[in-house]
């Protein structure tokens, strides 16, 4: 019977697909104060799931995951912009997570970055989502998300 190829070094406990053990700088964006304060914040904003697909007929479904319309590994600079993030369901977001792994992109489904999103984003700040956030550092004063 086949089995499957391991995934970590029994003598290490190291991955075997990243064997010195390092964090990829999506996952330190993720573990950051800054971001989880604003996954809430999206998440609390807009409640319900924004599927690119519309799928939810019988109802709509809870946002519980927030999705970076711009990759992580591609555009970190991205990671704490409003309008790069939507909140999904926990279904369209494994849906949309498996399209990028298998290489294909998302982001044409929310229209262009900077449009559709971005449109309501700044509706839900009350004007320029730009000028109501600030880029950048790594501590959590170095942006601030308004809701009202």
């Amino acid at each position: 019977m086949p089995t499957k190829p391991p995934t970590h070094n029994p003598d290490t406990g190291a991955s075997v697909h990243n064997p010195r053990g390092e964090v990829s700088e999506a996952k330190q964006i993720r573990n950051k104060n800054l971001w989880k304060r604003m996954s809430r914040w999206l998440r609390t904003a807009f409640p319900l799931c924004q599927s690119p697909w519309k799928c939810h007929h019988t109802g709509a479904n809870a946002a519980e995951s927030v999705h970076h319309i711009k990759p992580l590994a591609t555009r970190p600079d991205l990671a704490h912009t409003a309008f790069n993030t939507v909140p999904v369901c926990n279904q369209c977001h494994r849906r949309l997570e498996d399209m990028e792994r298998h290489g294909h992109a998302t982001a044409y489904l929310f229209g262009s970055v900077g449009t559709k999103w971005k449109e309501t984003v700044e509706r839900a700040l009350g004007g320029d989502a730009n000028e109501k956030q600030q880029h950048g550092g790594d501590d959590d004063e170095s942006m601030e998300v308004q809701s009202r």
